[in-house]
């Protein structure tokens, strides 16, 4: 595990802050898992040692959500695959990666005419991030947040 973690200086600044540069934490490291088996491993090695792990994609959460002080930031970024879109024209369902960004996912949902019910106004963020603060968007009124549609 300690080989996925890394502890330099120019990431631990990089992921000592979110966004908007309001909030600092001090991380022990930063792992950038690239495949489910990477961040198991991460996951299975944080947890054995007792540290503590915050997720993190796109980095605008609010109050520093994504930050982790003392533990192990786990960057979402590289997991970014789509895994399966089906939609036979009323219903869908979408199985992706949580480091993948709405706008690619749009994208490849519009190729076969569907598109998530709901969704946020900004796409270069995460599905992940935004399923993990709810995701509100235009369309919650009626259909709710990003995280009601999730299974």
């Amino acid at each position: 595990m300690k080989s996925l973690i890394d502890d330099s200086k120019e990431l631990i600044k990089t992921v000592s802050t979110d966004f908007g540069r309001v909030f600092y934490s001090q991380p022990k490291g930063c792992a950038i898992p690239k495949s489910l088996n990477d961040l198991i491993e991460v996951v299975k090695g944080c947890y054995d040692s007792q540290t503590p792990i915050i997720p993190r994609g796109m980095s605008h959460s609010a109050s520093g959500q994504c930050l982790s002080q003392s533990g192990v930031v786990i960057d979402m970024k590289q997991m970014n695959n789509i895994h399966d879109i089906e939609f036979d024209g009323e219903k869908g369902f979408i199985k992706a990666d949580a480091g993948i960004t709405w706008e690619r996912l749009i994208k490849a949902c519009l190729e076969q005419k569907a598109a998530p019910p709901v969704l946020t106004d900004w796409q270069k963020l995460t599905v992940g991030g935004t399923i993990s603060t709810g995701g509100l968007g235009f369309m919650s009124h009626l259909y709710g947040i990003q995280a009601d549609i999730v299974d």
